[in-house]
């Protein structure tokens, strides 16, 4: 049986987040309701945001940002679209959003810096002066 589950982690940038998913190809739309699983009891929620899941048929992600500034993501994993395109648990959102964030502040600061994907999928970065 597939139900959806809640990840909640701190985001200080509600804009870069919606825009990490745009740039992952996943529509953003204000104020609603997630597809998922059909007898899934959190289908009814309406979110804050929904990032649309391009894949016919895909399970959408729900974004809450609670008054903490952390981001709620309700989505169910059972759809292997979501995982496949977001990575497991998001982790390509997460690693997206903070590479963002990072370039940001290392452009700020006049570093260089080389960027290297491991085979894990971990990134490698080296800043100098």
């Amino acid at each position: 049986m597939s139900h959806s589950v809640k990840i909640k982690t701190k985001f200080k940038n509600k804009r870069l987040l919606l825009s990490t998913f745009e740039n992952l190809g996943w529509k953003i739309v204000e104020n609603q309701k997630c597809t998922t699983y059909p007898s899934d009891p959190s289908r009814n929620d309406v979110h804050q945001y929904v990032a649309l899941n391009p894949s016919p048929r895909g399970y959408d992600v729900g974004i809450d940002i609670n008054s903490d500034g952390e981001a709620v993501f309700t989505c169910d994993f059972f759809d292997s679209s979501i995982a496949r395109q977001l990575g497991q648990n998001l982790k390509n959102v997460k690693q997206n959003y903070s590479l963002t964030e990072l370039k940001q502040f290392m452009n700020e600061e006049d570093l260089n810096y080389q960027i290297e994907t491991l085979k894990t999928g971990e990134l490698k970065i080296i800043a100098t002066k």
